[in-house]
């Protein structure tokens, strides 16, 4: 799961952590594609979100707003996230936030992908993109001048909000030191600065508060270009 912290306003869009698959393997270690499957956070996710929320509050960020994702494996990172936050708000939960849903490949192994499976189901990426930036639009761009909001989504649809929508459609700059093209580990932090003359992406999938204490799994199933997978008309 990815976090998006964004400071404004911060915005920090973030990774949910490790989910479990609803059989005895885990699906994010064994490559599961998943879309809207509702799956669990196991206990290395639940770790994973433990300490980046203690990290949160050992950097004294205060957060004014926290949106996660209708999916299980979202709300449980930013319900772990949020017990570590002190005098935190409470969490608004926006079905826009969704991973990307992919029909037909749902439940199956990452391999399925390089099939190009057409599905009459699955969600073209600009429904995906459309639906992120009416939740950007309504919930960070409308939002109070000094917000700091925190954003637990999935590694597809936040690699399709930070580099199809933020990056090429609204011409947020990032620094010379970050590219979009990356893998977004699980509870990953991305951080987005907004003020009045300046939209800034000042890091993406940073996972620098996990190393040495935990795995930061970074292969997402989910993470698909569009022509993984092409949805029939």
């Amino acid at each position: 799961m990815l976090i998006i912290l964004i400071l404004k306003n911060t915005i920090l869009p973030q990774r949910h952590g490790e989910k479990q698959s609803f059989t005895s393997a885990d699906d994010n270690r064994n490559q599961i594609i998943q879309g809207h499957k509702d799956t669990p956070l196991n206990e290395l996710g639940i770790q994973q979100a433990r300490l980046t929320g203690q990290f949160l509050c050992q950097s004294q960020t205060q957060f004014d707003q926290i949106w996660s994702s209708d999916l299980e494996r979202a709300q449980k990172t930013a319900q772990v996230i949020s017990e570590q936050l002190k005098d935190p708000p409470s969490i608004q939960i926006d079905q826009r936030l969704r991973e990307r849903f992919l029909g037909d490949l749902e439940g199956k192994p990452r391999e399925a992908r390089n099939k190009r499976v057409n599905s009459q189901s699955a969600e073209p990426p600009h429904s995906v993109l459309s639906r992120l930036l009416s939740f950007w639009n309504d919930n960070v761009i409308k939002s109070h001048t000094n917000d700091r909001i925190l954003i637990v989504s999935h590694g597809g649809a936040l690699r399709s909000l930070i580099e199809s929508g933020l990056v090429q459609t609204l011409n947020y700059r990032t620094s010379k030191d970050h590219s979009t093209n990356v893998s977004f580990a699980n509870c990953s932090i991305t951080t987005v600065e907004i003020t009045h003359d300046s939209k800034l992406i000042k890091s993406i999938a940073n996972v620098d508060h996990l190393e040495g204490k935990i795995k930061a799994f970074n292969l997402n199933a989910d993470d698909m270009n569009a022509d993984d997978i092409n949805p029939q008309p």
